[in-house]
């Protein structure tokens, strides 16, 4: 993990600790389980988003580990966005479509590791332990 991945942990971890909110620009905090997310758009005067990661799993109506799935297709700040075979070819998918592509073709974790090894050519298990290790509500425990 990177630097900046660290000191998101770090942060995450004081959040945690403290039943604190974040406000962030960075979507990595909306993956956390943490007290919530006040995200800022970047745009100058943009709305603010407050959210939980349970709030978002129920909005989009997925598991955990759909949205840990969701992580490591779509990248994040230490991993690279992975491209999806298709009948059309190899792509990458716009969010709103990958989710969609997790929702139908991963209802468990282990569907989702057939999933990414017949989509990607690529092993899931290192990858999604990777994201599921940081991102999830016990890295923050005591």
């Amino acid at each position: 993990m990177n630097d900046g991945c660290l000191l998101s942990r770090d942060i995450a971890r004081y959040s945690y600790l403290n039943n604190a909110l974040v406000l962030t620009t960075d979507s990595d905090f909306i993956f956390y389980n943490l007290p919530g997310v006040i995200f800022i758009n970047g745009y100058k005067g943009g709305p603010l988003y407050i959210t939980r990661r349970h709030l978002l799993m129920k909005h989009l109506n997925i598991q955990e580990f759909q949205l840990y799935y969701f992580v490591v297709l779509n990248g994040n700040d230490f991993l690279k966005r992975q491209a999806i075979n298709t009948e059309s070819g190899k792509k990458f998918l716009p969010p709103p479509q990958l989710l969609e592509e997790i929702k139908t073709h991963c209802a468990t974790k282990q569907d989702c590791e057939k999933h990414f090894k017949e989509h990607t050519n690529q092993e899931l298990r290192e990858i999604y332990e990777k994201v599921a290790s940081l991102y999830a509500s016990n890295q923050v425990d005591l």
